[in-house]
């Protein structure tokens, strides 16, 4: 990204690969609830940290009175379980529903998994809903119980942590 100022933008999460570079993009008054470093498989939820890896990338902050030290660094891992979910909404940008067949698809060799001890849970909590399925055959169709912008945050909330993500959906319910 080359010669971009933000201003004011709240950005949920930002996702970076080893290859991302910023020049001259400034964030002007802006936050970022967690920085996903993707080829790394990290994420970091705290504001100093954030700020490094982004700085760190070639980011500007104005606000800011100094730089922050490189060696600053954060690191986070994510639960599997919650990592599920994170696919599951990149699916819900572009449709209201899915099927299970399409979580199938989507999150591969982990998909038993989520049917079976994650998807129950989401459904007790009301994070996913069931809904007819109007098509043909026996599969079953879901669609969120919350808004994508609560679930954004319970996300971001929840540093890494399933168990923190639904609590943090049970909390704005």
């Amino acid at each position: 990204m080359k010669g971009c100022t933000f201003k004011d933008c709240n950005f949920g999460q930002l996702r970076v690969y080893e290859s991302t570079a910023f020049e001259g993009v400034t964030f002007d008054g802006c936050t970022v609830g967690s920085v996903r470093a993707i080829d790394g498989d990290i994420e970091v939820w705290e504001p100093i940290a954030i700020r490094a890896q982004l700085e760190g990338r070639g980011v500007t902050f104005p606000q800011a009175q100094a730089p922050v030290a490189p060696s600053v660094v954060a690191v986070g891992k994510t639960d599997p379980e919650l990592r599920d979910v994170e696919k599951l909404i990149r699916y819900f940008m572009r449709s209201t529903h899915i099927s299970e067949s399409v979580i199938l698809m989507k999150l591969g060799n982990r998909a038993r998994c989520f049917l079976d001890d994650e998807l129950p849970n989401l459904l007790h909590h009301r994070i996913m809903v069931e809904i007819d399925n109007r098509g043909s055959g026996l599969q079953r169709r879901f669609k969120f119980g919350r808004t994508l912008e609560i679930i954004n945050a319970a996300i971001a909330a929840a540093q890494g942590s399933y168990g923190r993500f639904i609590e943090e959906c049970d909390r704005n319910e």
